[in-house]
């Protein structure tokens, strides 16, 4: 079985891709509101900092017959290259730093195969760059019109068991509480 792993917009909109219900009880993963993509958002992607605290992600199983077409699928459905998705397992057997507990939480679920988004922080149009809580909320906190509508409404939109210490602060500072 292959199973993809999510904690933003793919759960309230998976435009096509092939899978099922999303599930509550996925892999402890480190994400944060870290990527400013050319649309504004301030979307979750995987934090590199490895004192980041996981939060549980959510999963679904995909209905492709392998993982390389969900590799494709997810691709496609993210507008970015395969490159930008992660497959577990790996040739080296190692879980990602950012997914402790990957193998053990899919071996329990007798999953063969796992893939999620692997893009990187990016802020101040530069890769890598991970923004500052307070650079975060600067920047979210200065969009406006149709920009800070896209920003607040996925922030909002998150999986309300994504509780990360920016979301926290996002709360406090904008009054961006979760929608659902």
């Amino acid at each position: 079985m292959v199973a993809c792993l999510g904690w933003g917009s793919l759960i309230w909109r998976p435009d096509g891709l092939s899978v099922g219900d999303w599930r509550n009880d996925g892999p402890p993963a480190r994400v944060e509101f870290l990527r400013v993509p050319n649309d504004a958002r301030l979307p979750l992607v995987l934090d590199p900092d490895p004192t980041a605290d996981p939060v549980t992600a959510l999963w679904a199983r995909m209905t492709v017959r392998d993982w390389q077409t969900a590799v494709m699928e997810l691709a496609d459905r993210e507008g970015t290259s395969r490159d930008s998705i992660a497959h577990w397992p790996e040739d080296d057997g190692e879980d990602p730093k950012e997914l402790p507990g990957l193998g053990v939480w899919a071996t329990h679920r007798d999953i063969n195969h796992v893939i999620w988004t692997a893009l990187k922080p990016r802020f101040e149009k530069t890769n890598g760059i991970r923004p500052t809580e307070d650079q975060a909320v600067g920047y979210l906190g200065s969009l406006t019109g149709d920009a800070r509508v896209k920003a607040e409404k996925y922030v909002r939109r998150a999986p309300g068991q994504i509780r990360t210490p920016y979301r926290r602060r996002f709360e406090r500072c904008l009054g961006w509480t979760p929608s659902a």
